[in-house]
């Protein structure tokens, strides 16, 4: 968890306001064990002060153990058959986790004491409910070590881990979760703690059970970071690799304390949550740190489901303070010699965003930029490379599941259209990510072995193209091939290599599977971060985008995603638009343009983004209108893209404005057939306004005046010597009839007088006279005009009308109103003013009169 305090990093600083006071507890203290080393922290638990006369005494009031929780919380799990698929995943983590070996507090001599940690390393089911969705990874041979060790955050333990783990096994991987000293179920007193070392204990006792050659990938969470940094600098010949989500990433000679120094603007949310605990009295230090409970779903669980937040209320308890204060010594020699990854998390609350930038830019090795990219679903490796993702649904690589499902815990923005970036720190570079924007989510590549992954990708596109030719014509042709690859990466030739790997594109499609697909044209889209030149880049995202449309019906969606994903690596605007544009003629060809509607709510901001001229516009807003259109309930938004395409039509060509007429016809046939649509602007268009003239669409243009300016007598007799023309466009007499009526209703409330007798509407409306206030009552439910029915003198008295166009004469009317406003409100004013004055003037009389 993060920490808030002054901008002072010592421990002599004031401290916090809130404080928990408590004495040394005995064994007896705790219903599950010593000291606080088991105290639940469910919804109801709360730390209380008892004070009595002038000395201070405190009571701890807990609830049941965390394990007792866990047990029950299991048993509910296998007795509820509907409880889910996560919920199933849980019930077999807590299983074994409540089941593992529990090791005594102090090694008997000569003995080593093994660490305290959950069974997580023991087999696991790859029928896990929680992976049916998720199928197992190919293992990689060229992974140094397949083993994960998962190290939580502080007031955390190794249940945090439970999703990471299955999906990580069922990847194909080893996973160990580790509770730190007094975390998860050691029973270790967090209020004891008084070393970084003491805190990492359990973690350094397992890395001292390795067999000599045997590496692990280290996994820090928050706090989790400075300790596997301690256990890197201690053990660096068992430490492959290091990851660090949203974490503490120290430098040398510095505390995590003095990471946190730096924050200027902590969250007021931090303030509100944290609560300090004094157990040895409020004179000394804070001896732990615990969260309120209420706010714990906004700080840490901003995107977890209730189910995940329920069981950390339960099992986390109080982190150490001692091992905040201390500075670690970390040497080049062992810590730095370690390949280290950031995953940088954009919306914690704990551990703002700027402040992991810092920690990355701090870093003595320096950070090197690795792209990223954005995914709609989901990202998949091949060959050497790894893809870290934020993916939703399936994992990929080894590290995959770290994006995906951090545990309970993982802070991670999961889902559209948040960012997590990844960051490579591995001796040089500057530091750096770009975030992500919309479309879709962010992804990494990361390697992982010595082959370029550009080159990985010919190799295995080459073989799969060449696979049936046999291995005496096979081989040669694939060498040859990536040896022009090597050229061209050699020569900086980036559009020829990205023509090479697109070669058997079509071939590829059809032979590899989606996973293996997107992590293929995840790399070649990574391409486009190569060059310097824009006009480059551009041809490149040009001829990427333009292959991946060519078959819309092979595996849409799959090639949805990697438009999105080129979309997000982009950064000229322009040829993000041109993406962009492909993503929807994609969709449109392959009928899915359900998964690009939600983009269209964002379109004001694409626009300013983009910069794109008119005639680009003209193609956007047509193509929007037409796949609104095909959808229901989204007719009107489809009218608002129709006629702001019409809009940019003003002052061209001849030949230009015969473009839109067929566009304008179909807006004034949209417009007379929306039955809730009463007011537009289209007669002031020049591309609907030259259809007045037009041989073959003036009727067209004639209805759409008669709609907007006439009366009903006018449609009818329009219709009269037109209805060819109505049945041709698909119109429905008695709909145009209903809606000129409401229509002609708002004229006599906008024209006439106040006072609009209800002959007057019977005649304009041609109905019966009991036929009048249904409707009136119909034009006021579709907010057409403000009104009072007298019944009495059978007389309509209107307080508003809308105007169904809004010219120079409506702006002229406006403006009479306003002058009118404004001299009222002046003479009131001068009414007024003239009343204090009088008031003082009697006042200054009376008191004349009294003295």
């Amino acid at each position: 968890m993060g920490l808030c305090h002054s901008n002072t990093s010592t421990a002599s600083s004031k401290p916090p306001s809130k404080r928990i006071a408590r004495h040394k507890s005995s064994s007896s203290d705790a219903t599950g064990g010593g000291g606080g080393g088991l105290f639940g922290r469910g919804g109801s638990n709360q730390w209380r002060k008892i004070r009595s006369s002038k000395n201070e005494e405190t009571v701890v009031i807990h609830d049941p153990t965390p394990l007792a929780a866990a047990i029950l919380f299991r048993q509910q799990m296998q007795n509820n058959s509907g409880c889910g698929e996560d919920g199933a995943a849980l019930a077999a983590a807590l299983e074994r986790h409540t089941s593992s070996l529990r090791y005594p507090a102090a090694a008997k001599a000569g003995k080593k004491t093994p660490s305290s940690r959950s069974s997580s390393s023991r087999d696991r089911s790859l029928t896990d409910p929680l992976l049916h969705s998720c199928p197992p990874l190919n293992k990689l041979d060229d992974v140094e070590t397949s083993h994960f060790v998962l190290v939580h955050g502080g007031g955390f333990g190794a249940w945090c881990w439970y999703k990471t783990i299955a999906l990580l096994e069922g990847s194909g991987y080893k996973a160990t979760a580790v509770d730190l000293t007094g975390s998860g179920v050691d029973s270790f007193d967090t209020n004891n703690i008084t070393s970084l070392s003491h805190y990492v204990k359990p973690l350094t006792d397992f890395l001292q059970t390795l067999v000599d050659g045997e590496k692990v990938i280290l996994v820090g969470h928050d706090f989790g970071g400075a300790c596997i940094s301690y256990a890197m600098e201690h053990f660096p010949a068992k430490v492959s690799k290091a990851v660090f989500i949203a974490a503490t990433m120290l430098s040398n000679g510095q505390s995590t304390l003095d990471i946190f120094s730096h924050i200027t603007d902590t969250k007021e949310l931090m303030h509100q949550a944290q609560l300090f605990i004094y157990a040895n009295g409020n004179e000394n230090p804070p001896t732990s740190i615990d969260l309120n409970k209420s706010l714990i779903r906004d700080l840490l669980f901003n995107h977890s489901p209730a189910k995940d937040v329920a069981l950390a209320c339960a099992l986390m308890r109080p982190m150490p303070f001692a091992p905040v204060l201390e500075k670690v010594v970390l040497s080049e020699l062992n810590y730095g010699s370690i390949r280290r990854f950031y995953i940088e998390t954009a919306e914690d609350n704990a551990i703002p965003v700027a402040l992991q930038r810092r920690m990355i830019v701090d870093d003595e090795s320096g950070v090197e930029k690795v792209p990223l990219i954005s995914s709609i679903g989901t990202q998949d490796t091949m060959g050497p490379a790894h893809i870290i993702n934020r993916g939703v649904q399936k994992p990929f690589s080894a590290l995959q599941p770290l994006l995906h499902s951090t545990g309970i815990c993982h802070r991670l923005a999961l889902g559209f259209p948040v960012s997590s970036n990844v960051h490579q720190i591995d001796g040089g570079g500057d530091e750096g990510s770009r975030q992500g924007s919309d479309p879709a989510a962010m992804t990494t590549v990361v390697p992982t072995s010595e082959e370029d992954p550009a080159l990985a990708v010919v190799r295995f596109t080459a073989e799969m193209s060449w696979a049936d030719a046999g291995p005496e014509v096979a081989e040669p042709q694939v060498s040859r091939l990536c040896i022009e690859a090597q050229e061209c990466m050699i020569g900086g030739r980036w559009l020829d290599l990205v023509s090479l790997m697109l070669t058997s594109a079509d071939l590829v499609f059809a032979k590899a599977s989606e996973k293996d697909l997107e992590c293929i044209f995840t790399i070649i889209s990574n391409i486009v971060k190569k060059p310097e030149s824009l006009d480059q880049v551009h041809e490149i995202a040009e001829l990427i985008s333009s292959k991946i449309v060519q078959q819309p019906n092979e595996k849409p969606l799959l090639r949805l995603k990697i438009l999105f994903n080129l979309y997000n690596l982009l950064d000229n605007p322009y040829s993000r638009f041109i993406v962009y544009m492909k993503a929807l003629n994609l969709a449109t060809n392959a009928k899915v343009t359900e998964h690009v509607l939600p983009s269209f709510k964002k379109m004001d901001n694409f626009l300013k983004e983009w910069n794109i001229g008119v005639k680009d516009q003209r193609e956007l807003f047509l193509a929007i209108s037409n796949i609104l259109k095909e959808h229901k309930g989204h007719t009107k938004e489809s009218f608002k893209f129709l006629t702001r395409y019409l809009a940019t039509f003003s002052g061209d060509d001849t030949q230009t404005m015969n473009e839109a007429k067929s566009a304008a016809v179909n807006t004034i046939i949209e417009f007379v057939k929306l039955p809730d649509m009463f007011q537009c602007d289209l007669l002031d268009m020049p591309a609907v306004a030259q259809l007045e003239k037009d041989a073959i669409y003036a009727p067209v243009y004639q209805l759409l005046k008669i709609f907007l300016t006439q009366r009903l007598d006018a449609y009818m007799a329009f219709e009269a010597s037109n209805s060819t023309l109505l049945k041709t466009y698909g119109l429905v007499h008695e709909d145009c009839i209903t809606k000129m009526r409401l229509l002609s209703l708002v004229d006599l409330g906008s024209k006439e007088s106040d006072r609009i007798p209800y002959s007057v509407i019977k005649d304009v409306l041609q109905i019966d006279v009991n036929e009048v206030e249904s409707w009136v009552v119909k034009a006021i439910t579709a907010k057409l005009f403000n009104c009072k029915i007298d019944q009495m003198n059978q007389v309509v008295i209107v307080s508003y009308a809308v105007e169904r166009v809004f010219g120079p004469k409506q702006w002229k009317a406006l403006q009479t109103k306003l002058e009118t406003w404004k001299g009222n409100i002046a003479n009131l004013l001068s009414t007024i003013q003239a009343n204090k004055i009088v008031d003082d003037g009697s006042q200054a009389m009376q008191g004349a009169m009294i003295r």
